[in-house]
């Protein structure tokens, strides 16, 4: 059931990518021959919403020139269904509206003491505030520039603050079944993306064949890191398709491959599988990179907010809102979503949480109502 439901949704993705791609044109196209297009399209996306993946499925498409509001493509447009995905349009809308296009989300290095000759007196903070866009050579970045300030040595301890949203990880409705996946990632204010698709709380699994005909596959994880673990059911086969599945039990950071990879040569399945509770991920990997970097901790790693006292090192800030709209609402990405909600919330009502983000979006649709109601009319 899983794995329908995702080639499902990969499959929508198509259906919206060859609207979006095809119908810019037909605003453009001469009278004689818009019609004749229309009707083609018309046929295409009739064709693909009677394919067999969508057995079982209710579509309802409504397409109209961004000129004029004119209906250029309908069906089933009276049937009410959830929006879904099509609520990040209001999400990336209102974040916009309400934060900025120039608004950056910043990750930081305080102390609350003082540093003397190469050894920092006091404990080292690490403090997030939902950059999705954290990467490894970003943390990377702020450890060598605790190295270029001559800095070798920490007598207190790592603490990591995600305390800039609540702890609320998943939202009410989310489903068991999707929790292991991207798409159902924890929501962290401290968290790292494994690369440049942004989807933060996650790692990536990627499988390729093993060295032989029945053997284990191979698998890596990006970002290297101890903080989960593999067990690897997959087998090597002589031939046919890759039939992999890659998941994390719930609950536990132990992620299970099971099936089958043909063995040839350049073949691969790439998998981003969700982890429980990501800001211990952060502080796994900032851990280990601050020991590749000849950095001693003489304390533990705790999980605790920045006093006010503390006293700022370095910081690493975000591409501005606008930059990540493209992989936010090209991509569809779900956590960049729940993000965006809890930092209108914390930016407006000082709590980053879904109720007073949600609050903050709801009274962005009352401001526009009317300027919505007009461009559907």
């Amino acid at each position: 059931m899983i794995g329908r439901k995702k080639t499902l949704c990969k499959s929508m993705w198509i259906l919206f990518l060859i609207v979006t791609l095809i119908f810019p044109t037909l605003t453009y196209a001469d009278s004689n021959t818009d019609a004749n297009i229309s009707r083609e399209f018309s046929e295409n996306i009739k064709q693909i919403l009677n394919s067999e993946i969508y057995n079982g499925a209710i579509g309802s498409i409504v397409i109209r020139s961004a000129e004029t509001g004119e209906i250029i493509f309908s069906y089933n447009e009276d049937i009410r269904l959830n929006p879904a995905s099509n609520l990040k349009l209001i999400t990336g809308a209102a974040a916009l509206d309400t934060l900025g296009k120039d608004y950056r989300w910043s990750t930081q290095l305080y102390t609350d003491g003082i540093q003397i000759d190469s050894t920092l007196k006091g404990n080292l903070y690490l403090k997030g505030t939902g950059d999705p866009t954290m990467l490894k050579k970003d943390y990377e970045f702020l450890v060598n520039e605790l190295v270029s300030k001559g800095m070798k040595e920490i007598e207190g301890n790592l603490i990591l603050d995600d305390t800039y949203f609540d702890h609320v990880r998943l939202s009410n409705d989310m489903e068991w079944g999707d929790e292991p996946y991207d798409y159902g990632a924890q929501i962290s204010a401290l968290t790292i993306s494994p690369d440049e698709d942004y989807n933060a709380g996650t790692v990536l699994v990627t499988v390729k064949a093993g060295d032989q005909i029945g053997s284990s596959v191979k698998a890596e994880i990006t970002p290297k890191n101890d903080y989960v673990t593999i067990e690897n059911k997959g087998i090597t086969t002589k031939n046919g398709e890759p039939n992999i599945s890659v998941e994390r039990e719930h609950g536990t950071n132990k992620i299970v491959i099971t099936g089958s990879m043909p063995f040839q040569k350049n073949i691969e399945e790439k998998n981003y599988v969700s982890v429980w509770e990501p800001t211990q991920l952060v502080g796994c990997i900032f851990s280990n990179i601050l020991k590749e970097k000849g950095m001693k901790i003489n304390g533990n790693v705790l999980y605790e907010k920045t006093p006010n006292h503390a006293t700022l090192l370095v910081q690493k800030k975000s591409m501005p809102l606008s930059e990540l709209m493209i992989p936010f609402e090209k991509l569809s990405n779900n956590g960049h979503a729940e993000i965006l909600v809890k930092t209108m919330g914390k930016i407006k009502c000082n709590e980053g949480s879904w109720d007073h983000g949600l609050k903050i979006v709801n009274e962005y649709l009352k401001k526009n109502r009317d300027q919505y109601i007009d461009y559907l009319h």
